[in-house]
Parts: structure tokens; C-alpha cells; sequence
């Protein structure tokens, strides 16, 4: 992820508007509304004594970070201008020959981008890879044994 760092913030006192500019690193964070809701309130800590009243707005990657929480937690109807435009106009890349029919819906036509993460993540403090409690197994079945087991029986189980 990366050192967060502020870049300018623009003050505007006829509007009373204080926008704080985030490097593109805070994008990184996966949004919530509360998680949202804490980083206002600290910047307003932060910022009433010399603004108060100013309504703040926190930039990073060109977006206010409120827009950065994903449809699903939100708790006003969906808004479908965040969502990926899925219309594919080409072939798809692999046809199954043998199939006698093509489905109407689904996946058919879409295209899937998957890859690994082994559990690995960046530990800011030691500067470091580090792998994710619980992650590491000695071979791909328990794995996927412990993946199925928890899908199907819950994490405690």
C-alpha cells in the first residue's frame, strides 16, 4: 500500500470548503461508511480550530473518498453509475464447440479476470511481505479442504 501522504489542501472562504488532497495510497483502503465517517471526524479534530464550520472533502485518486465505499454497503438504493460497464461486443475468447446451445444469460460472453494472492500482504511497519494469519498450508488439497470447510460449515468450524 504505501505511506499516505496529504498534498495540498485548498482552502475556499467563500464557500467555507476545505479539501484535503490524499496521494492515490489512500485509495488503496477498502471503504466503509463507518471507516469514512472516522476519517471525517478526525479531520474535522483536527481542522476546527482554525476552520471551523468549513465542510471538509477528502481527495484521492480524483474522488472523494465516500465515493470509494462499494454499492453493496451502502445503505441508499444502488447507484449504477459505479458499476462496470459489462457489454462485450466481440467473440468470446474460448467456444465451446460441442455445446448444442448457447446460454441467454449468466457468464457466457463475459470475461474473468482471476489470479493468485497466496495470503501475502505489505506490513507498513516492518517494511516488509508479510503472509496472513492462517494462510500458509503445506499442500494445495488441505487447502482446499479448509477453504470447502469453511464455505460450508462457517469460520468457526
Amino acid at each position: 500500500m504505501g505511506k499516505i501522504t496529504i498534498a495540498p489542501i485548498v482552502v475556499n472562504k467563500t464557500d467555507n470548503t476545505l479539501t484535503i488532497n490524499a496521494n492515490d495510497n489512500l485509495s488503496y483502503i477498502p471503504f466503509r461508511p463507518q471507516n469514512v465517517q472516522r476519517i471525517y471526524n478526525m479531520l474535522a479534530n483536527v481542522t476546527r480550530k482554525t476552520y471551523p464550520n468549513y465542510q471538509i472533502s477528502c481527495i484521492t485518486d480524483k474522488k472523494k473518498i465516500e465515493d470509494l465505499i462499494p454499492n453493496y454497503y451502502l445503505n441508499s438504493p444502488i447507484d449504477v453509475s459505479r458499476n462496470f460497464d459489462t457489454k462485450h461486443l466481440g467473440k468470446p475468447f474460448i467456444t465451446n464447440l460441442s455445446q448444442p446451445y448457447q446460454p441467454a444469460n449468466g457468464l457466457y460472453n463475459k470475461h474473468i479476470a482471476l489470479w493468485q494472492s497466496h495470503g501475502f500482504y505489505y506490513h507498513q511497519t516492518q517494511k516488509k511481505m508479510a503472509m496472513a494469519a492462517g494462510t500458509f498450508v503445506s499442500n494445495s488439497r488441505r487447502f482446499i479442504y479448509a477453504i470447502l470447510r469453511i464455505t460450508l460449515f462457517g469460520p468457526n468450524a
